[in-house]
């Protein structure tokens, strides 16, 4: 059991777990939760039907987190499509 008040909506993440954000900007804020963790993050234009034609792109995200602080990397697979993030913020 959790008590939270009715005004409030809980969210649980499991270990590991990430949650991107997309901020006015353009960028993708990555809030990350325990020790390490990764995911892949498909991305295209949200608009068309070109990811039927194989048009998109794959955001490979990873963290680790030590007594430095929280390391995250992220490499873009692109497949006709180019994100349009600005820049990848891990939080």
């Amino acid at each position: 059991r959790y008590a939270c008040p009715l005004e409030r909506i809980p969210l649980f993440v499991q270990e590991g777990g990430m949650i991107p954000l997309l901020q006015p900007d353009g960028t993708l804020l990555v809030r990350c939760y325990g020790v390490q963790g990764a995911c892949t993050l498909y991305d295209d234009d949200g608009e068309t039907t070109a990811y039927k034609n194989g048009c998109h792109a794959l955001l490979h995200l990873s963290f680790v987190r030590d007594e430095q602080g929280l390391h995250g990397t992220c490499t873009v697979e692109e497949h006709g499509w180019q994100t349009a993030y600005t820049r990848v913020v891990f939080q």
